[in-house]
């Protein structure tokens, strides 16, 4: 138990440092992935409708995604 509460203190510190980056690199392949596999791999289109219908929005930037 003690082990899993310092991987996630230690993981919550690494986002918090590397934010920035991190913002760029999810962005990054969620774009890719919109692009590239939306209505061709099934699961990704699943998963990518369910995230845009929580939120309530569309693509990474915007609806030209």
């Amino acid at each position: 138990m003690l082990i899993v509460l310092t991987a996630e203190i230690a993981a919550s510190v690494w986002a918090y440092q590397n934010g920035d980056k991190l913002e760029v690199f999810v962005k990054s392949n969620f774009k890719h992935t919109i692009q590239n596999e939306y209505n061709v791999v099934e699961s990704r289109t699943v998963i990518i409708d369910e995230i845009q219908n929580h939120f309530q929005c569309c693509g990474v930037d915007g609806p030209t995604d």
